[in-house]
């Protein structure tokens, strides 16, 4: 069930807003069979002899029982682990922060979430001049499969990090969910930063590979990255390769200004025979 309200909402002192005291006006309240959320919402009451309801019942029961909450989400939604967790919550300290969840655990993000590979719709991708594209779990594992074994022929480890300098695009998902199937860190800066930012996080970070666009649009604006893919480039000393995704045709006749620079069709071919695989 899924509530929307226009009013009746506590705010605590904090500005925060009181879920649990709350009494909106509900302005819209049609139950939805067989949600994953009325799935999971009748697991919770068979296997804990509880009676939600509402959704706040559920939410209620949720925040007071926290630890058996994450452990039925974790079943629920059968995590791929190749080892399970010891315990859903140890507190390593007195912070709000302080804590390690499902401790002892080791999964593959990029391996939960391409279990499915069939014709479903994974991505539906629009840019600002309505060219549409889409993508099914099954074309996005073997993309990602491609992106992941190129990825492993430039070096890319355990470990190793990822500057990512690019708007969204589907070439970012999947060039993400390779670099964390092989066990790497996804990290870099947004790109609207600007060039000494751009830089300076990318240092920060030390990347193995920096993977980039040259432009970008946004609201009707354009978005030059060139100059900062170069700035990026040569603050990282330690980066093997940086991968571009040309869309001007200028990029082309000036990579060799952007260091250790390869194009995105080149990256891909030079991983085609190389077999990927998840890291735990």
């Amino acid at each position: 069930m899924f509530k929307l309200s226009n009013g009746g909402v506590k705010i605590t002192k904090n500005g925060f807003v009181d879920a649990l005291e709350s009494s909106p006006i509900v302005v819209w309240d049609k139950k939805v069979p067989n949600t994953e959320l009325d799935k999971f919402k009748k697991n919770v009451e068979n296997k804990y002899g509880k009676k939600f309801d509402s959704y706040w019942d559920l939410h209620k029961w949720s925040v007071e029982n926290y630890t058996d909450f994450w452990k039925e989400i974790w079943y629920f939604f059968d995590v791929i682990a190749s080892k399970p967790f010891d315990e859903v919550l140890v507190k390593t300290g007195p912070g709000f922060l302080d804590n390690e969840w499902f401790s002892g655990a080791r999964l593959n993000f990029a391996e939960n979430l391409m279990r499915i590979r069939d014709d479903r719709l994974a991505l539906v991708c629009l840019d600002e001049l309505g060219n549409e594209d889409s993508v099914t779990f099954a074309e996005m594992y073997e993309e990602v499969r491609q992106y992941a074994a190129a990825f492993r022929k430039q070096g890319l480890e355990i470990g190793d990090r990822v500057a990512c300098i690019m708007s969204n695009r589907k070439e970012a998902i999947f060039a993400m969910l390779a670099a964390t199937s092989i066990g790497a860190i996804w990290s870099g800066p947004l790109p609207f930063h600007g060039v000494r930012a751009v830089a300076n996080l990318v240092t920060f970070v030390d990347p193995k590979i920096i993977f980039a666009v040259d432009h970008f649009q946004d609201e009707g604006e354009e978005y030059p990255l060139f100059d900062k893919v170069v700035a990026a480039g040569k603050s990282a000393p330690n980066a093997n390769k940086v991968i571009v995704l040309a869309t001007q045709q200028e990029t082309i006749s000036r990579l060799s200004e952007i260091p250790k620079s390869m194009l995105l069709e080149d990256f891909l071919k030079s991983g085609r025979h190389l077999m990927a695989k998840y890291q735990n």
